[in-house]
């Protein structure tokens, strides 16, 4: 489960950091902020996953993040890649028609979401108007959980329920 640890933790106050947690591990995404705020969210954070019992580690790491590690904790941090959790990147195009052999299991993913979510749903795009609300939802973790939930609906329905493909 990921959650917005900012309000929970002293030192993160002024920084926005993810954190991933179970019962068999704890990460954290880089935190975004002033310089000298990461610094203090990165001891708490190290300092959280020692008393959780668990090596610290971070993902959505970038190169420019890599060097301030690296400037504030020399060789103390190497990067690895971990396959298994890497996202994709499609081109939009494909991504908004699906075609294909290639790209039927998405199609299928969608027609099921349609199927199972008929009339609670909506598709809009980002705007003044909605702007506060779409952070809320990221920030609440709302979409996280939501989206969890879906998946375990989608795992859920019979496979004599699945919509036809597309």
């Amino acid at each position: 489960m990921v959650q917005t640890v900012s309000r929970k933790m002293g030192g993160c106050r002024e920084c926005l950091v993810f954190k991933s947690e179970d019962n068999t591990h704890v990460s954290f995404a880089f935190p975004a902020g002033e310089e000298e705020n990461v610094r203090k969210a990165l001891e708490e954070l190290k300092a959280y996953s020692e008393k959780k019992g668990y090596p610290f580690t971070m993902y959505n790491v970038t190169p420019d993040n890599f060097e301030l590690l690296e400037k504030w904790y020399p060789g103390r941090f190497q990067i690895e890649y971990e396959r298994d959790n890497a996202d994709y990147v499609y081109e939009s195009e494909k991504l908004a028609a699906l075609p294909g052999k290639k790209l039927h299991g998405k199609r299928n993913h969608v027609n099921k979401f349609k199927s199972i979510y008929a009339n609670r749903w909506s598709y809009e795009s980002i705007s003044r108007e909605n702007v506060e609300e779409c952070f809320q939802m990221a920030l609440g973790g709302v979409m996280i959980m939501d989206a969890t939930k879906i998946w375990k609906k989608m795992r859920d329905v019979r496979d004599t329920e699945r919509p036809p493909a597309v």
